[in-house]
């Protein structure tokens, strides 16, 4: 079996999701910046890669994880809101 670029590719963007994840755990800002820049990779290779249904394509793979960024990010900015208003 020969490995291919392609393989390549997803291999490591779904390593770079999977640290997206356990580090947003502890740093949401950290990791729902990195789960948004993975998220937009692989949504971008599987436009290139897919022969039809290019947006769907994007969707199912990519938008979950961009999703889960993007909620990642709003809870790391509430949180410092709310505790820049505590100090006041």
């Amino acid at each position: 079996m020969r490995i291919g670029k392609g393989m390549v590719v997803v291999a490591a963007a779904l390593v770079g999701l999977a640290l997206g994840v356990l580090i947003a755990w502890r740093r949401e800002g950290i990791g729902g910046a990195i789960l948004v820049i993975y998220a937009v990779m692989f949504s971008t290779f599987a436009y290139f890669s897919a022969g039809r249904n290019k947006g769907f394509a994007m969707l199912v793979s990519g938008g979950p994880f961009l999703l889960i960024g993007i909620l990642f990010l709003a809870t790391w900015r509430r949180s410092r809101q709310r505790s820049v208003s505590s100090k006041q």
